[in-house]
């Protein structure tokens, strides 16, 4: 009974370790151009903003769901931080046969 008792505890504490050193992880700024708006996607809080992102190795471009209103203009260079869409999140929806840019959260947003 007490192996079977450590073993519960343990796991939830796994759990959120590994949630945590996520969040570190994906704490990166980075810089990017908003490219367009993605008219033949939408979601819940309207229509999604493809931002090219700059200098990396791994992303090009992103969708977005969550761009502030003050910076869905067509060219602003920004810079941002981004997560993973999780599930309490809004999921765009493309009408068409396009192959979208990976949606991401994109939060701390500033001019750069």
């Amino acid at each position: 009974m007490k192996k079977y008792l450590t073993f519960s505890l343990s796991l939830p504490l796994l759990a959120i370790s590994t949630t945590a050193c996520k969040k570190e992880a994906n704490s990166k700024t980075y810089f990017g151009t908003v490219r367009a708006e993605l008219v033949s996607c939408t979601g819940p809080t309207g229509i999604p903003y493809v931002i090219d992102v700059l200098d990396d190795e791994k992303l090009d471009s992103v969708a977005t769901l969550t761009l502030p209103s003050k910076y869905k203009s067509i060219g602003k260079a920004i810079k941002f931080k981004i997560r993973e869409v999780g599930t309490s999140d809004d999921f765009m929806i493309c009408t068409t046969n396009i192959i979208a840019p990976e949606q991401v959260i994109v939060y701390e947003v500033s001019e750069n």
